[in-house]
């Protein structure tokens, strides 16, 4: 009788492959995945000046999923027609998800971001979402109950959710 063998696929629901830290290192990165059983990789573009290079990314690589959205860190520091331009996204790339949107009461040292604002941007990303039927990656942390409120009164997408951290 012969030996089964199977093979691991791996499949990376959160990364952020456009940062500046590891963007010249990777291609090297998803290849070296890739042979250890990682298919796939879920890009998360976090402000306007990833987006770019996150929808390059999934033109070079099969493997990657590119998503477009505004970081709760980011939204202070968005465009007055993000909107616009994150929708133009999504028209030239059928196959994106929306992300890395979400909430953020914990925002790190010198990315603090009112909150009212990241609300209304959360609300307004997870709609186009909806509009668009498309998934999206959603962050929160120490905004759960702010998060459950919000999903409860609008029309759902598939989300997938990390850095959830109860208030």
């Amino acid at each position: 009788m012969g030996t089964l063998k199977l093979q691991l696929q791996l499949f990376d629901a959160h990364c952020h492959l456009q940062d500046g830290r590891i963007g010249q290192v990777a291609s090297q990165l998803i290849q070296t995945a890739a042979n250890v059983g990682v298919r796939r990789f879920v890009v998360n573009g976090t402000n306007e000046e990833d987006w770019e290079l996150v929808k390059q990314m999934g033109e070079t690589h099969s493997s990657v999923i590119p998503c477009f959205g505004l970081h709760p860190w980011f939204v202070g520091k968005c465009s007055s027609n993000w909107l616009t331009v994150l929708r133009g996204f999504f028209e030239t790339v059928p196959s994106a998800a929306v992300g890395e949107i979400g909430l953020d009461k914990g925002c790190a040292q010198g990315k603090a971001v009112d909150f009212i604002t990241q609300t209304q941007v959360f609300k307004q990303q997870l709609e186009l979402a909806r509009q668009l039927q498309r998934p999206a990656s959603v962050h929160c942390v120490s905004a759960f109950a702010d998060l459950q409120e919000i999903l409860r009164s609008s029309s759902m997408c598939p989300l997938c959710l990390r850095s959830q951290r109860k208030n």
